[in-house]
Formats: structure tokens, C-alpha cells, sequence
């Protein structure tokens, strides 16, 4: 009998022992290390010789074939007795002309009476039925779900490649083309093989997979899911950068600020220099909206120090100067950004909002329509066009 397949999972070499006991949570191939760690000593009367586990797998084989025959003779039932309800209506709803005529009058006016009443009859047998499948099906794919095929797919579980090759797919299209929604789709598929290992044992980069998982989900806006894949990330590496960033991000969406400083700081303490503008946004975002504005100004003059051209940066700067009113210093921050990227849709943001608050509406109205030739979809230039409109037509 070959031994393919039949490794010890932890420490790749043919087990001696293999655990028959349904309770245990342990790896069920056990080497000679493994043994000696004593992980099944509480039961070893369930431990068994790893040739049984052909004849076991025969067994299983026949008793699952005798429950899907069951189930199929259950179908037949259910069949019938749906045959016998079909039959039923027709005998009660349905009747020829010449059948009618041979009907004595009370029959006929029972007959008629009947159909009279066949509406409500279709009504309430339509909510039981339906009622009645969903819960049948709902059972069916409850039960389809405890299956976990995905865990149990024999043929490639233990092929690194069918984990690499979504995996390294779902990074590029991450990474090089911003396919958030069918990256999440491929990550999911390799997450369902990943389960028996650890992540940095499949793939080198684990801690960056699930960073770009929560990434992905951060931006389709989906937060809470995303703080999920970065814990998994920091418990990979608790010093990866980008993980805390992006976690730091995802708490900012959620309103979360104070603690979303707490992570972006985190970042800063491990590397101040490479991380500043990284971190910048997430951070100055935070203390805009905790109404720390001078403070989120002296940060990102601290960005702009090293990255004389970082548009974010500038954006922040110019809408807390504009939250303090200090207008004509927004609007010289903004103006510097807008002669790097004049296309750059959230400076154009800044700046309009910064005319709307002093009362220009029109000058504002231009900035938004110039915004929307950039990007005719953008929903919140289409907003504050709406605003200014509304504005001068009250003036």
C-alpha cells in the first residue's frame, strides 16, 4: 500500500499512530515527535496502526452510500406525497363539461361553490408551501455548509500551488490593478485551503496577504471585516507597517478616532522616517475630526518638509485652515496643490468648499463643474453643485 498523503502534518514524515477519537482536535497522523509531546495520551485506546485508515475510508465510503440512499428515498416520498396533492386539485378544481352534465344538482352546486372559494384556497396553500420548502431548503444548505468541502477537497489539500496561484493572482490584481472585488474573490479561495496551515508557511508573504485582503475590503467599504484580516496580519508580524496603517484607516471610517491615532502612532514609533507620509493622512483625518486642528497643521507641515509635493498632505492642510476660518491661508495651501495636480479631485474638493464657506457660491459652482469633467460621476461634486445652486438661486 503506498504511503502517499499519509504525512504527518506538523513535521512532514509517515506517521506511526493514527487517532481514531472524534473529540480530538490534534493532528490526527502522529510521527514519533509527536508522540513523544503526548498529544492524544488521553485517549490511546483510539489510536490505531495508519494502514486502518484504508479499511476506514472503505467503510465510511459504504455507509455514505447508504445514506444517500436514504436521502433519494426520501425524495421518492416526498414525490409522491406531492403527486397526491396534484392529483387532489385536479379531482377538486378541474372538471369536463360532459363530466358536469352527468353530476347530480347538489354536486354541481358543490362543484361550483368550491371554485368560488378556489382563490383563498390557492393563497393559503402557497404561504404554508412556501414556507415549508424554504425551511427544507434552508435545512438542505445548512447541513451542505457542516459539510466544509472546502476542507476537505482530497485531491489538492495539501498542493501549495492551488493556494499560491489565487493567492498570487488576487495580490497583482491588488497591487497593479486595483480589482479590489475579484481580488477578494481569489484571496477567499485560497483562505479556504490556508486553514490547515499557517499563512507564513504557505506563502512568504502571509502577513502581506491578509493586509491586502483587508485593504481590499476597506475599500469596498467594509471596515469592520477588514480590522479582522489586519489583527490576522499583526499576529503574523505586530510590526508591519502597512497592517497597522490599515487598520489605523478602517478605524477612521468607523468614526473611531481616538483609537485609530493609537494605531497610526504605533506605526510612527516603529519607523517615524518612512512611515510620516504614510500615516499622515490617517492620523491628520483623525485630529481634523476631534477638532485639533492646529495640531493636524503642525503634522503636516512635518510631511511637507520631507515630501514637498504631497498632495494629501496639502489637502489636509488647506481644510483645517479653512475649519479655523482662516481663509486666504487655505486657499494658498490648496492652490499649491492644485499646480502639481490640477486634476486632483480632492483638492478641487477643498478648494470649493473653502469659496462656499465665504459666500462664492459661483466661484465654488466652477471648481465643482470642473471636478465633474474629471469625473462626471463623482457623487459629491454633483452634491455641492446642487448646494450652490440652490445658494444663488435664493440670492
Amino acid at each position: 500500500m503506498k504511503k502517499v498523503g499519509l504525512l504527518c502534518l506538523e513535521h512532514q514524515v509517515y506517521p506511526k499512530l493514527i487517532c481514531f477519537d472524534q473529540s480530538c482536535k490534534a493532528s490526527r497522523f502522529q510521527c514519533m515527535q509527536c508522540i513523544k509531546q503526548g498529544a492524544h495520551v488521553s485517549h490511546p485506546q483510539n489510536q490505531e496502526d495508519p494502514q486502518q485508515i484504508y479499511q476506514h475510508i472503505l467503510k465510511i465510503e459504504t455507509e455514505s452510500e447508504a445514506l444517500i440512499k436514504y436521502l433519494q428515498l426520501s425524495i421518492n416520498d416526498v414525490n409522491k406525497h406531492l403527486q397526491f396533492l396534484i392529483n387532489g386539485i385536479r379531482r377538486k378544481y378541474q372538471k369536463k363539461s360532459n363530466e358536469i352534465q352527468k353530476m347530480e344538482y347538489k354536486q354541481v352546486h358543490f362543484f361550483f361553490s368550491q371554485t368560488i372559494k378556489f382563490k383563498s384556497f390557492e393563497e393559503t396553500l402557497k404561504i404554508q408551501y412556501q414556507k415549508s420548502f424554504q425551511d427544507f431548503i434552508d435545512s438542505l444548505e445548512n447541513l451542505y455548509l457542516d459539510l466544509k468541502l472546502p476542507q476537505l477537497d482530497y485531491i489538492t489539500f495539501y498542493s501549495q500551488d492551488m493556494v499560491r496561484k489565487p493567492l498570487t493572482l488576487a495580490y497583482e490584481l491588488y497591487q497593479d490593478y486595483d480589482d479590489y472585488q475579484e481580488a477578494i474573490q481569489l484571496f477567499d479561495k485560497s483562505l479556504q485551503y490556508i486553514t490547515a496551515f499557517e499563512t507564513s508557511k504557505i506563502w512568504g508573504k502571509g502577513k502581506i496577504m491578509c493586509q491586502s485582503l483587508a485593504d481590499s475590503l476597506r475599500i469596498l467599504n467594509k471596515p469592520d471585516e477588514a480590522i479582522i484580516w489586519a489583527d490576522k496580519a499583526l499576529q503574523i508580524d505586530q510590526n508591519h507597517c502597512q497592517s497597522l496603517w490599515s487598520k489605523a484607516e478602517s478605524l477612521r471610517i468607523l468614526c473611531k478616532y481616538d483609537e485609530s491615532i493609537i494605531w497610526a502612532d504605533k506605526c510612527l514609533l516603529i519607523n517615524p522616517k518612512d512611515n510620516l507620509s504614510l500615516f499622515c493622512k490617517v492620523l491628520a483625518q483623525c485630529l481634523q475630526m476631534l477638532g485639533k486642528y492646529n495640531e493636524t497643521i503642525i503634522l503636516v507641515d512635518k510631511v511637507l518638509q520631507s515630501i514637498p509635493k504631497h498632495l494629501d498632505a496639502y489637502c489636509t492642510k488647506s481644510d483645517s485652515l479653512r475649519q479655523l476660518q482662516m481663509f486666504r491661508e487655505a486657499m494658498d495651501a490648496i492652490e499649491l496643490s492644485l499646480s502639481i495636480d490640477p486634476n486632483h479631485i480632492e483638492s478641487l474638493m477643498v478648494k470649493g468648499q473653502c469659496l462656499q464657506d465665504q459666500k462664492q457660491y459661483q466661484e465654488a459652482l466652477n471648481v465643482y463643474e470642473n471636478a465633474l469633467e474629471i469625473n462626471p460621476n463623482h457623487q459629491q461634486s454633483k452634491e455641492k453643485k446642487a448646494e450652490c445652486l440652490e445658494a444663488l438661486n435664493q440670492i
